[in-house]
């Protein structure tokens, strides 16, 4: 039975920069964020930028994961796609690899109904011989799960949880109260954290810990721990790199940051660029008034 509490790192994919996926960087790189003490790991998802992955490119990004990691902490990885046979078979290959769940984004171009939601779902996980979590992404897929869906499919055999990035507090309270206390549920919002927490989310898969892992392990450990008034000093300055970075920049602000701290991860896939010289400098502006780049070893 799949089950994680704590941190898990919403991962970046690195290219290079003819958008090649680089192996040796990302083994870098998830070294990097098991060492800072994540809880768990997702794979293409959309800090990933897994709606510019192909399914070929998509297997490999996996194959290479599970084997680096080699069960040090959970593999969780996006095998979502606007068609439901294309989820399928994203997801047979993903459970053939090895990873511990699937991430499956809601079908997205086209307007889809709660009804069809539920039976996309089903479908997938029906066929799937790895756990199934749900992701609510409406910012980007401009669909969106609503409580009462989530509860059903809760009820479905092999969906486990589900990541809700929606940002609207209501809807993550509701599916909170609505859901059994079994069903994991993560916040993908950094700003809801602290209180999803509070009202009994699992935990966390935050794209902001792709650049700072250990200050979100830190903020889930105050939250657990009942030291509100540290939790909150802490969450605020992460707050302010959430908004120096992704907030503004969006993934190659993350980039960016991941680069500054010596890390290797430069070079978004296009249609997304590299950030300009002086975005760069608002970047490293950000991270210096938090003192990240003392800390990246």
């Amino acid at each position: 039975m799949f089950s994680l509490n704590g941190i898990a790192v919403a991962a970046v994919t690195p290219f290079d920069r003819n958008g090649i996926f680089e192996e040796k960087p990302f083994r870098v790189l998830l070294d990097w964020w098991l060492g800072q003490g994540v809880h768990g790991m997702v794979i293409c998802g959309s800090t990933g930028e897994v709606a510019y992955l192909n399914h070929p490119e998509r297997q490999r990004i996996f194959e290479v994961a599970v084997e680096h990691i080699d069960r040090r902490v959970p593999v969780i990885a996006g095998t979502g796609f606007a068609s439901t046979n294309e989820t399928i078979e994203m997801t047979k290959t993903a459970a053939q690899i090895g990873v511990d769940a699937a991430l499956v984004i809601t079908p997205f171009y086209y307007p889809v109904s709660q009804k069809l939601l539920f039976e996309h779902y089903k479908k997938v996980a029906s066929t799937s011989k790895t756990p199934v979590l749900l992701y609510n992404n409406p910012q980007v897929t401009h669909v969106k799960l609503e409580a009462e869906t989530v509860a059903e499919l809760s009820k479905v055999e092999n969906i486990v949880g589900i990541k809700d990035s929606a940002g609207d507090w209501a809807l993550l309270e509701k599916i909170l109260k609505l859901t059994d206390e079994a069903f994991i549920v993560f916040s993908g919002s950094l700003k809801l954290l602290p209180a999803a927490l509070d009202a009994g989310a699992d935990g966390g898969i935050l794209a902001i810990a792709s650049v700072a892992p250990g200050l979100c392990v830190e903020l889930y450990r105050l939250c657990k721990q009942g030291q509100p008034k540290e939790a909150s000093a802490l969450h605020e300055q992460l707050k302010v790199l959430i908004q120096g970075l992704n907030e503004t920049y969006g993934i190659s602000g993350l980039k960016t940051a991941i680069k500054l701290l010596g890390l290797p991860a430069e070079y978004p896939r296009m249609p997304l660029l590299p950030l300009s010289a002086s975005e760069e400098q608002s970047v490293q502006k950000t991270l210096q008034q938090l003192n990240l780049l003392a800390i990246k070893s």
